[in-house]
C-alpha cells in the first residue's frame, strides 16, 4: 500500500507521539513555520493560519491578516471535507498521521497526513510564499484499500465569515467563440445557506479561489455561517467537445451557448470521481488570502500571488502568430515568414509563433510533430532553417501544437492504436481534417512519456521557447472518465513546464470548458480571443475594440490580463481604430498580433513601435493584478473602461461618456500627478483624497480615444 507517509519527504517530520510536546520552528525568507504541544502556526508578515492539536485530532484555529493585525476568520471552522462513498469526513474527523514542514524555493510547505479510514488516506500540503497575501493548499487521496472508492465533492476551503458580512461569488466561463458572459456575479448573503457555481468566494477580510476551470461541478456554498469554495462532480454530465448544445435537441434548455451540459438528473450523482485500489486522486487545489477594501484589491491580491508566486514566471515576449491572415493556404511558408520577422524585428516583435500546418507531409503528421518541409526546409540535422534564420536576428521561434490530438495518417497512431481515446477518440480521427482530430488517451503513461519526449526534442532541437496548445477536449477513455482526462493533461503540462523553464505555454481557451480560467491561468497565459465579431444575446454585433476592452473588463481583477491573448491588429484597424487607441489595450494583455505586417501603413508602424518600445520597458510592472475601475461592461462600445496596473492608469473613451477613475493605493494627504506617457501632457496636482474618490479623464477627447497616465507623487 502507498502510504501518505511516502509522500511527505520534507526537512523536519513532527511525528504526534514522544517529541510532538517539543517547540519546532522552520524559516523560510519571511516565512515562519511553529510547532507547539498544541498549536501549529504558519505566517509571513502578510498573512497567517493557525491549527489546534488536539492528540490525534487537527482543527483549525484562525486566519490571520499580519499586516492589519487581525483576524480575519476564526473558529469554529471545517477548513476541509471529502465526499467519500455518500459520507462526509472533515478533516476533525479524520486521524492525524504526521505534520512535516518544509523549506521551498520561496517560503514553507507544510504536508498535514490523515487517516479517514483504514487504509484511506488524505494529505494536504499547505503552502506559503514569502510577501504573499495569499496561503494556498491542494487535497491528495490514496486509497490502500481493496475496494475502489466513490469520491462525489469536497470543500477545499471552509472559513468562518465576520458575522453581517455579505459573500460575492465570481463564476468564470471561457469559450469567447461561443459566448461573451466569461464572468458572473452573484452577490450573495449571510445567514442564508447557498450553493451556486464558481470559483471565487469574497467575504469580508478573507478571499478564496478554486484552481479549477468553469463549469457546473465548480462550486461556492455557505451554510448561513461559513463560507467554502470547492467542487461537486455530479453537477456535470458531459462535454460536447468541439460541438454546442445547441446542436443537440433538447439540452439547449439548459446551455444553449456552450458545450457545456449540466447534469439534469441532479442531484441524482451520474458523475463522480472513481479511485480504484492502490490508486490516488489529487481532489483540488485553492488559495485562500487576505486583503483591505472591495473586491477590485481582494481580486489584485489573488491575482498577485496567482502572477508572483503559483504561475510560471514566462518572458513578457510580443508574438506574431501566423494564423491569421495565412492559415493554412500556400502562402504560409518560409518566404512568407522571414519577411514577417524583418518587419516584425523593426517593431519590436520577438516571437513569431508558426501555427496549424508547419507540421505535416509523411512522418510528420499531428502525432508526429515533425515539419512539412515542402513550406519549412530544414538542415542536415532535421532543424528548420527557419529556426535559424530568427536566432541569427535575436529572435525566438515558437510553434502551435494540438498535444493530445492526432491525424489518422500519422506514423505514430498506426504505431500505436491503442494509444487512442477508445471509442471516441478513434472515431473522431476518421473525420477530414487538416490538423487531425483523433484524440490520444492521456492518462496512459506512455502516451505522456511519449508527448513529453516531442516536446523535449522540439525545444532542444529546433531552439523553441514558445508552445501554443489547442485542441484540448477532455473526453471519457475507460475505465477512465473526462474528470481524470483533465487531470492527466494538466499534471503532464506541470511535468514539461518543470523540465523546460524557459519555455512559454499557451493554452487555447477560445472554446468552453477546457481550462479556463485559474486551471489555465496557473501555468502561463492563454490565448484567450480570436476576436472575430460576436453577437450579443440581445443587439447588434460586438465590435472588436469593445471586444478587447470587454475581455479585459471581464478577466481583472482576478486573473491578470496579461495572461489573456487576443488578436491583435485582425480587422481592427479596419474599423477605424488608431494604434493609440489599441495599442494601450494590448499592453494590458498578452500582446500578439494577427496580421500581414507587410500591410500596415508607415505610419502605424512608426506609432506601433513607439507603444511596443514603451510596452517592452514597462512589462513588469504590467504583469500582475489589474484593477478594474469602471462599473459598467464596455461591450456596447459606448460605455468607458478604464484599469489600474502599478502605476499606471490606462483610460478609453469609447463614444459614450469620459471615464471616471477612482484610483487605489495611494495617501490621502500626499499630492500626485498624472502624466500622459505619449504626449506628456502632465494632469494636477492633485490630493490623493481626490483620486481616491474620483476624477474625470478624456473629458474633452473624441470618441475612441485611450491615454495611459503614470501616477507619480508630486
Amino acid at each position: 500500500m502507498r502510504r501518505v507517509a511516502a509522500l511527505c519527504a520534507a526537512l523536519l517530520v513532527v511525528p504526534l507521539a514522544g517529541s510532538a510536546a517539543r517547540a519546532t520552528t522552520l524559516r523560510s525568507g519571511d516565512v515562519v513555520f511553529a510547532r507547539a504541544a498544541d498549536r501549529v502556526v504558519l505566517h509571513n508578515s502578510q498573512i497567517g493560519v493557525s491549527w489546534l492539536v488536539h492528540g490525534s485530532t487537527l482543527q483549525f484555529g484562525e486566519l490571520r491578516d499580519e499586516s492589519r493585525h487581525r483576524v480575519a476568520s476564526g473558529g469554529p471552522a471545517t477548513d476541509f471535507s471529502i465526499g467519500i462513498d455518500g459520507v462526509t469526513f472533515a478533516e476533525s474527523q479524520m486521524t492525524l498521521l504526521s505534520i512535516s514542514p518544509s523549506a521551498t524555493a520561496n517560503g514553507v510547505a507544510v504536508t498535514f497526513s490523515f487517516e479517514v479510514l483504514p487504509a484511506i488516506d488524505v494529505t494536504r500540503v499547505v503552502r506559503l510564499a514569502s510577501d504573499s497575501a495569499a496561503i494556498d493548499s491542494d487535497i491528495t487521496l490514496v486509497n490502500g484499500s481493496p475496494l475502489p472508492l466513490l469520491i462525489t465533492d469536497a470543500h477545499l476551503s471552509d472559513l468562518r465569515a465576520p458575522a453581517g458580512s455579505a459573500v460575492d461569488v465570481d463564476a468564470y466561463r471561457g469559450g469567447s467563440d461561443w459566448q461573451d458572459d466569461f464572468r458572473a456575479r452573484n452577490h450573495m448573503l449571510l445567514g442564508k445557506g447557498f450553493d451556486v457555481e464558481g470559483e471565487v468566494a469574497r467575504a469580508a477580510w478573507f478571499f478564496m479561489v478554486s484552481e479549477r476551470r468553469g463549469g457546473s461541478a465548480s462550486r461556492v456554498g455557505s451554510d448561513g455561517a461559513n463560507v467554502w469554495a470547492g467542487v461537486e462532480w455530479g453537477r456535470d454530465l458531459f462535454d460536447l467537445g468541439p460541438i454546442q448544445s445547441e446542436d443537440v435537441g433538447p439540452l439547449t434548455i439548459t446551455n444553449p451557448d456552450s458545450n457545456r451540459v449540466p447534469n439534469p438528473l441532479y442531484p441524482v450523482p451520474v458523475r463522480a470521481r472513481h479511485v480504484l485500489p492502490l490508486d490516488t486522486l489529487h481532489v483540488g487545489r485553492v488559495a485562500t488570502g487576505v486583503y483591505d477594501g472591495d473586491e477590485q484589491d481582494a481580486g489584485v491580491a489573488y491575482a498577485d500571488y496567482l502572477a508572483d508566486v503559483r504561475a510560471p514566471s514566462f518572458p513578457r515576449q510580443v508574438t506574431l502568430n501566423s494564423f491569421h491572415p495565412w492559415s493554412h493556404g500556400a502562402d504560409f511558408n518560409e518566404k512568407t515568414m522571414e519577411a514577417q520577422a524583418d518587419i516584425a524585428q523593426s517593431l519590436g516583435i520577438d516571437t513569431i509563433i508558426l501555427d496549424d500546418q508547419w507540421q505535416g507531409g509523411p512522418g510528420g503528421e499531428s502525432g508526429d510533430w515533425r515539419v512539412d518541409t515542402s513550406r519549412f526546409p530544414v538542415d542536415a540535422r532535421g532543424k528548420p532553417v527557419f529556426a535559424n534564420y530568427l536566432a541569427a536576428r535575436g529572435m525566438k521561434l515558437g510553434l502551435w501544437m494540438s498535444p493530445v490530438e492526432f491525424n489518422n495518417a500519422s506514423t505514430t497512431f498506426r504505431a500505436h492504436p491503442t494509444w487512442s481515446c477508445v471509442p471516441v477518440g478513434t472515431a473522431a480521427s476518421l473525420i477530414q481534417d487538416d490538423a487531425g482530430l483523433g484524440v490520444w488517451d492521456i492518462t496512459q503513461p506512455a502516451v505522456q512519456a511519449y508527448l513529453a519526449g516531442v516536446i523535449d526534442r522540439i525545444v532542444n532541437d529546433w531552439g523553441v521557447h514558445y508552445l501554443k496548445f489547442d485542441f484540448m477536449t477532455w473526453l471519457d477513455c475507460p475505465p477512465h472518465d473526462y474528470n481524470d482526462y483533465e487531470d492527466a493533461f494538466a499534471h503532464w503540462v506541470d511535468t514539461i513546464e518543470r523540465a523546460h523553464p524557459n519555455v512559454t505555454f499557451e493554452f487555447d481557451e477560445t472554446n468552453d470548458q477546457r481550462m479556463w480560467p485559474f486551471e489555465s491561468a496557473a501555468r502561463g497565459p492563454s490565448w484567450f480571443d480570436n476576436t472575430h465579431s460576436h453577437s450579443r444575446p440581445s443587439g447588434p454585433a460586438v465590435k472588436r475594440g469593445a471586444q478587447l476592452l470587454h475581455d479585459i473588463w471581464s478577466a481583472a481583477p482576478w486573473v491578470p490580463p496579461s495572461s489573456i491573448g487576443a488578436g491583435l491588429y485582425d480587422g481592427t484597424l479596419q474599423d477605424g481604430l488608431t494604434p493609440d487607441y489599441l495599442m494601450p489595450i494590448a499592453a494590458l494583455t498578452h500582446i500578439t498580433f494577427w496580421t500581414d505586417l507587410s500591410k500596415l501603413p508607415a505610419s502605424v508602424r512608426a506609432d506601433t513601435a513607439w507603444w511596443l518600445q514603451w510596452y517592452h520597458a514597462h512589462a513588469a510592472a504590467l504583469s500582475g493584478g489589474v484593477y478594474e475601475l469602471t462599473g459598467s461592461d464596455p461591450w456596447d462600445d459606448a460605455a468607458p473602461a478604464a484599469f489600474q496596473a502599478s502605476s499606471f492608469v490606462f483610460a478609453f473613451r469609447q463614444t459614450g461618456p469620459a471615464p471616471v477613475v477612482s484610483l487605489h493605493g495611494l495617501s490621502g494627504g500626499a499630492s500626485y500627478t498624472l502624466t500622459n506617457v505619449r504626449t506628456g501632457e502632465v494632469l494636477g496636482p492633485f490630493t490623493g483624497t481626490l483620486l481616491q474618490n474620483g476624477v474625470t479623464l478624456l473629458g474633452s477627447a473624441t470618441p475612441h480615444t485611450a491615454a495611459v497616465y503614470q501616477i507619480a507623487r508630486a
